[in-house]
């Protein structure tokens, strides 16, 4: 796109310089040739005035004389000629003699062009002596009309100009794609948090500074689609979930008496949990994608209150070292407090310690250190595998290498990323030193 806009700006500027210059030239050309003309019409007048235009034929001797005498040094560089009626020479000057060529008689100013010279022609008949033909010219080099011989001044100016016009050009393009950079840059965005669920962000107000404040600017007309479709979008998305969520809600409670009803008549313990595990997995779930849709939806405005991150770890730690057998072990560095739900921090620390424990070596440790900065989950595992990476935050995102893919719903990691985003955190995944860890960061 900008390529096109360079290459049509470039070539409108190319015509336009061309056209501009051929006029430049034509307008100089005019304006010489009108001094010229007004230096001839001068010497004429004079001429005429004198005793010159009374010379008899056999007075022609004395012409050089008079010309010479009421010219001075305006006769440098003109020629002289006198015809009679039979336009028989009856005088003509030395800078005549070498013209080698006939000079017409009409019509009353003609331009003659030679391979190296031009001749500017007035013809002008005596009136004193009938039938009598003053022809007064100025001999011209070729390029002080003829703009086409080219020398090294004017290949100097075409470089010049194409110069100023590649640099404009380029300049133009970049202006006129600047907005629309802004616009790809933020839809880049839009489609991102479209791909988790999120509510996607207006077009920004600095956007519209691009604008023309006018009715028919298109570029503007074009945000405020833009802005009327994502608002029609975060409205069908906030639909879909409620719906979602009232589904999720109203399954529930039928799974839950399913549960206590199988629970009171299976006797046999086998057959029990055989039966049991797909229904507990599935009110997990549910109960998950509850947490999730209610994560994300908009913050009240009840103050929030502070959670000690250190407590929280403590006892998400006691709670969990029945399942994991000795290998989740704690650093507090430093405590933190934050201002958070404190069923939303135990949903993000409970989490990420279940995903380390699940997709991690059974052997090895898992590692939840706490600072004043930021909460970090150490494993080693191979960590979040990439396609889960590049939709984190979509619930039931699940990566099709996961050892334990049965048993996870994928909504684990779309929990944690909620939570963070509600309250403002930053949250990454990166491999160190054949380790991998889930790494929050309170402060950005």
């Amino acid at each position: 796109m900008r390529l096109r806009i360079f290459s049509i700006s470039l070539i409108v500027g190319v015509i336009s310089a061309i056209l501009v210059t051929a006029l430049n030239m034509s307008y100089v050309r005019s304006v010489r040739l009108n001094m010229i003309d007004e230096q001839l019409r001068e010497s004429a007048t004079d001429l005429i005035n004198s005793d010159f235009a009374d010379l008899r034929r056999n007075e022609m001797s004395d012409a050089e004389g008079i010309i010479s005498d009421e010219l001075g040094p305006r006769r440098i560089g003109k020629i002289f000629v006198l015809r009679n009626a039979q336009e028989e020479i009856i005088f003509q000057s030395q800078g005549a003699l070498t013209l080698e060529r006939e000079l017409p008689r009409e019509p009353q100013w003609l331009t003659i062009k030679d391979e190296d010279r031009f001749i500017r022609v007035l013809n002008l008949k005596l009136s004193k002596i009938p039938n009598r033909t003053l022809q007064l010219g100025m001999v011209l080099d070729t390029s002080l009309l003829n703009w086409d011989q080219a020398s090294w001044r004017t290949f100097a100016y075409a470089v010049a100009v194409l110069t100023v016009i590649v640099t404009a050009a380029f300049f133009l393009s970049s202006l006129v794609m600047r907005p629309f950079r802004h616009l790809r840059g933020h839809l880049e965005n839009v489609s991102k948090e479209l791909s988790r669920f999120h509510a996607l962000p207006a077009i920004p107000e600095q956007a519209f500074k691009f604008a023309v404040r006018r009715k028919g600017d298109e570029f503007g007309q074009l945000l405020k689609v833009l802005n009327h479709l994502i608002l029609r979008i975060n409205e069908v998305s906030a639909m879909t979930k409620l719906w979602s969520a009232r589904l999720a809600h109203e399954l529930k409670t039928p799974m839950t008496i399913l549960r206590l009803e199988a629970d009171e008549v299976l006797k046999d313990p086998l057959e029990k949990k055989i039966f049991l595990e797909p229904i507990d997995r599935m009110s997990k779930m549910i109960f998950d994608f509850l947490n999730w849709a209610e994560t994300g939806s908009e913050p009240s405005s009840t103050p929030l209150p502070l959670v000690s991150g250190a407590r929280m770890c403590e006892s998400i730690l006691e709670q969990l070292q029945k399942v994991s057998q000795g290998r989740l072990h704690l650093e507090v560095r430093e405590d933190r407090e934050v201002q958070a739900l404190p069923e939303h921090v135990d949903i993000l620390i409970r989490n990420l310690a279940e995903n380390a424990l699940k997709y991690s070596p059974s052997e090895r440790s898992v590692l939840i250190s706490l600072s004043k900065e930021e909460l970090i989950v150490r494993d080693e595992g191979e960590g979040i595998p990439a396609k889960v990476k590049a939709h984190l935050g979509t619930p039931f995102n699940r990566g099709s290498d996961r050892g334990s893919e049965s048993s996870s719903s994928g909504l684990g990691l779309a929990l944690v990323e909620a939570v963070c985003r509600r309250y403002h955190w930053g949250f990454e995944s990166e491999a160190v030193d054949g380790f991998h860890r889930c790494r929050i960061r309170f402060d950005i």
